[in-house]
């Protein structure tokens, strides 16, 4: 029984581990690389990656708000899942075909005409799977902190001084977040900023999420070290 203390320890660390592993939201994400990461660079082909998350259920949309300086009009499916196509929506565009396998990540590619001269692009991206749940990855970082659910951005190269804007100027604006499916309850997903506050009620919860996290940390630690101090104590008046 002398191991028993020890066990009791293991036995809370697993405990701890496997709350961590439900808890912490999913580290996959939306990603962007381009061919040429320069400001007014033409031409370019942008790869977007979306890793799976769901264990049941295939990606089946994504949707991108393009940032200011790039209209829907100078964007163009270069490659994509079997069967994929792209849409033009409301301040970006959607790629859409059948679900992918579960577990299966989305990339595609698509060619902008021109990139404007900024230091760096976001991409705001909402994903949808096969069973209407949608993952929101529409954050931008903030202070310099990382947010729980990032959007994809690309960061940008000065531009030559030989390179000239030759696309049609582009008007600021904020446009909706273009989500149009249906939610896992059945209902309809309302557009616009309903869907903005919702990803910032969900970082929210995560956020408190992570102090109830450390704080269930802090006690298995102080927990584990008791136990053993005892156990010495025992051993030491035992010998």
């Amino acid at each position: 029984m002398r191991n028993a203390p020890l066990r009791i320890t293991l036995a809370a660390a697993v405990a701890f581990g496997t709350a961590l592993a439900v808890a912490t939201p999913a580290s996959a994400h939306a990603g962007v690389t381009a061919s040429d990461a320069r400001g007014l660079a033409k031409n370019v082909t942008l790869t977007f990656t979306s890793e799976a998350e769901s264990k049941s259920a295939g990606l089946a949309m994504l949707q991108v708000v393009l940032p200011e300086g790039i209209s829907p009009g100078t964007v163009s499916l270069k490659k994509g899942p079997e069967g994929w196509r792209l849409a033009q929506a409301q301040g970006g565009f959607t790629i859409s075909g059948k679900p992918l396998p579960t577990g299966e990540k989305a990339v595609y590619s698509i060619v902008v005409k021109q990139l404007p001269d900024a230091e760096s692009l976001v991409f705001k991206t909402v994903e949808t799977y096969s069973d209407g749940k949608l993952a929101r990855w529409v954050e931008e970082p903030k202070d310099g902190k990382k947010p729980e659910n990032p959007a994809p951005v690309l960061k940008l190269k000065s531009a030559s001084k030989e390179a000239k804007w030759e696309g049609t100027p582009v008007a600021p604006s904020k446009p909706p977040i273009p989500v149009s499916d249906k939610k896992s309850d059945g209902s309809q997903a309302e557009s616009g900023t309903g869907d903005q506050t919702q990803a910032a009620e969900e970082s929210k919860d995560s956020g408190g999420m992570g102090v109830a996290i450390g704080v269930l940390a802090l006690v298995v630690v102080a927990a584990g070290g008791v136990i053993m101090w005892v156990f010495k104590r025992r051993s030491s008046a035992t010998s």
